[in-house]
């Protein structure tokens, strides 16, 4: 039983706090086709704001895909890339080397990314509501027991996650 609940606890200290009230603020950052983007509040949906570097980019992947399998259409998703260790003159290089079909934004200072929370080599996941609070934090390497956490924390803080995707018809599968 002990260990049960020092495994909760760590998970929870991993996630981050449930009564969290922090705000983000707006920012605007552009993307690797060098496209502004402006992240403001209030918005019409909550958003995923997924940080991370190149060295936590496989965590961010795998929490991005899991999150958006279940939420992709009550949720906004915008993947971030802290960049700041990256040299000016391999900018290029780097900017050409995001493969996201989607926008990626890219914070070459990391000045947004240490705001929201990022530390080097961990990614961190912020689900934010509508008006800009952040209603759930996950931390590090991605794991189905972090996202029941930040999935509840979420559920508990303002009843925020909606229900998840309903799953294809068969008559919709083969369109």
């Amino acid at each position: 039983m002990g260990k049960w609940i020092w495994g909760i606890v760590m998970v929870i200290l991993t996630v981050g706090p449930i009564w969290s009230q922090d705000k983000v603020a707006p920012f605007t950052l552009s993307d690797q086709k060098e496209q502004r983007h402006t992240i403001q509040f209030p918005c019409d949906k909550k958003r995923v704001l997924i940080i991370g570097d190149q060295t936590s980019a496989p965590q961010a992947r795998l929490w991005g895909e899991n999150l958006y399998r279940t939420y992709s259409t009550q949720m906004d998703f915008i993947p971030i890339a802290a960049m700041g260790n990256i040299p000016e003159i391999f900018r290029g290089f780097a900017r050409a080397e995001v493969k996201n079909k989607r926008p990626t934004l890219l914070d070459w200072d990391n000045k947004v990314s240490k705001k929201l929370g990022y530390e080097q080599g961990q990614c961190i996941v912020l689900i934010v509501d509508r008006d800009g609070s952040v209603l759930g934090k996950g931390r590090g390497p991605y794991s189905s027991e972090k996202l029941g956490v930040l999935v509840a924390a979420c559920v508990v803080t303002t009843n925020a996650i909606p229900t998840p995707n309903p799953p294809p018809t068969p008559s919709s599968e083969g369109q």
